[in-house]
């Protein structure tokens, strides 16, 4: 559960730094998961 949190925090600064984190986060997720 901890690597989720690492992982939601990782996204909000992609957030924060490209603006719109939509195909790249769900990417990101993908990668993360399988």
């Amino acid at each position: 559960m901890k690597g989720f949190i690492a992982l939601l925090e990782f996204m909000n600064i992609l957030l924060q730094r490209k603006g719109v984190l939509n195909l790249e986060g769900k990417v990101a997720v993908a990668a993360f998961f399988y």
